[in-house]
């Protein structure tokens, strides 16, 4: 009987090593997508579904004396979400390289600390922590702010992270082909736990005005129809599925993807098993991988911010990189 419940132990153990590693790769599977480290998927303190004020975040938040100049039309708007542990690297990166293309571009943040005032910026999340768990409340308060309380007269409007690097050419050419005026909702899509998809959030992904218009006016106030999860990306394409609407094909004629999660150095180097881009992916991305190397400029052992800016110096030299293929690059 001893050994027998030694046995059932032994068995147990085993189960509970073999449930945490399961968690663990699907969490370091969805930071792949999400920009967001294992650690922090798996550690992040678990949120409440209590929304934050958004009447206290319009009274309280800071905008810079640049971000009062931008227009208030046209279209293009573009926010990048941002905190001030990274003001003086990818948000000043971001800010000197593509940002300045959009036809409104600011950076979303929750401090004005170490930003010049000619740098477009509001401090929407001052009254928000930075822990993981509050990514579904700043991205669904920043498009609401955007478009309540910023414009709601732009064509299009991206939600990008700060280590993000779009070319924005590629991006307005692709929408060009597209009507704002019906509802899209446009990026990289995943299909685990949504039957239809979402668009993972470490690609960044675009909403037409009149998907933004339905999300502020039908969805953002409903947490039946938009309910908290802890899944910023999956949470999104939740609340968007339950008002018809879906995530686009947006591989190009050749099935190449023009939104990419992965960082850039994965583009050269390969990326995910054939495996783990069935379970994850609803197109498997075509990368040149190691068909092509990487510029002699490229020096991949840097930071976010560093890689951003040598993006902005060879993405004209790099093969495939053109009006076909990828809008959106994500820097490790």
């Amino acid at each position: 009987m001893y050994s027998h419940g030694k046995c059932n132990l032994v068995v147990f153990l085993l189960g509970i090593c073999f449930l945490i590693m399961f968690f663990k790769y699907l969490a370091t599977l969805h930071s792949v997508a999400t920009g967001s480290s294992p650690l922090e998927v798996i550690f992040s303190p678990r949120e409440t579904t209590t929304a934050p004020s958004i009447e206290k975040l319009r009274r309280t938040a800071t905008i810079s004396e640049a971000a009062t100049r931008l227009p208030k039309s046209g279209e293009l708007f573009c926010f990048v979400v941002t905190t001030q542990k990274y003001h003086k690297s990818r948000a000043q990166a971001v800010a000197e390289t593509w940002l300045p293309r959009c036809d409104h571009g600011e950076l979303f943040t929750n401090s004005s600390a170490e930003l010049s005032e000619t740098v477009p910026y509001r401090t929407v999340f001052s009254s928000l922590d930075d822990s993981y768990s509050k990514l579904f409340w700043k991205t669904k308060m920043s498009l609401y702010y955007t478009y309540k309380y910023v414009s709601s007269d732009f064509d299009w409007y991206l939600k990008a992270d700060d280590d993000t690097y779009v070319i924005v050419e590629n991006l307005r050419s692709y929408l060009s082909t597209l009507d704002p005026r019906k509802p899209f909702y446009i990026g990289f899509r995943m299909k685990p736990y949504l039957k239809k998809g979402y668009n993972s959030g470490g690609a960044g992904y675009v909403l037409s005005n009149e998907a933004l218009r339905i999300f502020s006016e039908v969805l953002f106030q409903n947490q039946t129809l938009c309910p908290f999860d802890e899944f910023e990306d999956v949470a999104m394409g939740r609340c968007l599925s339950n008002a018809g609407i879906y995530p686009e094909v947006t591989v190009d004629k050749e099935g190449r993807q023009r939104f990419l999660p992965y960082d850039f150095v994965q583009v050269f180097d390969g990326m995910l098993s054939d495996e783990e881009a069935k379970t994850w992916f609803v197109e498997k991305p075509k990368t040149p991988g190691a068909d092509i190397d990487p510029p002699s400029e490229w020096e991949p052992d840097q930071s976010a911010g560093h890689q951003l800016v040598q993006v902005e110096g060879v993405e004209e030299k790099v093969e495939g990189v053109n009006e076909e293929n990828m809008i959106l690059r994500r820097c490790s």
